[in-house]
C-alpha cells in the first residue's frame, strides 16, 4: 500500500513542477518536504491541512487513505449492526460547528 509521502510525489509529478514550487505553494520549508518525500518524517495534519487548500483537487481522503473519488470504505458488519446492551454508553461529545461542545452524560 502507498502511503502518502508517495501520493505527495505524485501530486507533484501531476502538477508538473518541482518540489520547491510545491512547498512554496503550500508554505513549508523544501527541507521539510524533502523530509516527509524521503520517508525520515511523516507529514503531519498541518501539511496534509496545507495540501488540500492549496490543491483543492486532491482530496483529503486521497490522500490520507488513497481511496479514490467516490470510492468508500466498508465498515465490518459488526460495527455496522447496533449493540444491544446500550448502557456501555458512559458520554457522548457533540462537537458543534461554532467550535464549541455539548456533552451528554448516562
Amino acid at each position: 500500500m502507498e502511503g502518502i509521502s508517495k501520493r505527495i510525489e505524485e501530486v507533484i509529478k501531476n502538477k508538473k513542477i518541482s518540489a520547491s514550487e510545491f512547498s512554496k505553494k503550500i508554505n513549508v520549508q523544501r527541507s521539510t518536504l524533502s523530509h516527509i518525500i524521503n520517508g525520515r518524517n511523516k507529514a503531519s495534519l498541518e501539511i496534509v491541512t496545507k495540501i488540500c487548500i492549496a490543491y483543492p483537487d486532491v482530496t483529503l481522503d486521497w490522500l490520507v487513505f488513497g481511496n479514490k473519488p467516490n470510492e468508500k470504505l466498508s465498515a465490518p458488519k459488526s460495527q455496522l449492526e447496533p449493540k444491544k446492551n446500550s448502557s456501555d454508553v458512559q458520554k457522548i461529545i457533540l462537537l458543534l460547528k461554532n467550535g464549541t461542545f455539548q456533552t451528554f452524560e448516562n
